[in-house]
């Protein structure tokens, strides 16, 4: 991937990186763990699924794919902090491009929880099964769109849509 980009071949890169996603999702699901009944491979870790999205997300920005983007680096930040800590090096370098991807995005365009908090005003919630019981027993005034389960299943969703988990 990197020698695609580095020749300016960014479709190229993009698609490298997205079968990277796709091999790496048949060892590890999307959150950066191994699916129950596989057999592990010790050489998948939740790093190089990080790294594959957040490779994704530099040829999606080199190509115009701002909001693309966004929520690639979006997935990178997920499974770092997920699967490395909130204090990992990794971590906190997914996070910095995340950040970076969102002061990039025209108001109301991000399509993510943080950018939509930035841009837009919060959604009214809306009838739908709470991911999170235990921000609903709080009284937590974040509507469903706004938990950390929802953009789960958001990262989630997108890479399914991108063809990256061919396990489903």
């Amino acid at each position: 991937c990197t020698v695609y980009s580095v020749l300016n071949r960014h479709k190229e890169a993009l698609d490298c990186a997205e079968g990277a996603l796709r091999l790496l999702l048949h060892f590890l699901d999307s959150d950066g763990r191994a699916p129950p009944g596989l057999n592990a491979n010790p050489n998948i870790t939740p790093a190089m699924l990080a790294i594959a999205y957040y490779n994704a997300g530099v040829e999606q920005e080199f190509l115009n794919r701002q909001a693309s983007a966004l929520l690639s680096y979006e997935c990178a930040l997920m499974v770092a902090e997920k699967r490395l800590g909130p204090r990992a090096e990794l971590t906190k370098k997914m996070r910095a491009a995340f950040e970076a991807a969102q002061q990039q995005q025209p108001p109301g365009a991000a399509p993510t929880r943080a950018g939509r908090a930035k841009t837009q005003p919060k959604p009214a919630p809306a009838p739908q099964r709470q991911t999170h019981r235990s921000s609903q027993s709080q009284g937590s005034p974040q509507s469903p769109a706004d938990t950390r389960g929802a953009r789960d299943a958001r990262a989630r969703d997108a890479g399914k849509e991108r063809g990256w988990d061919n396990r489903l």
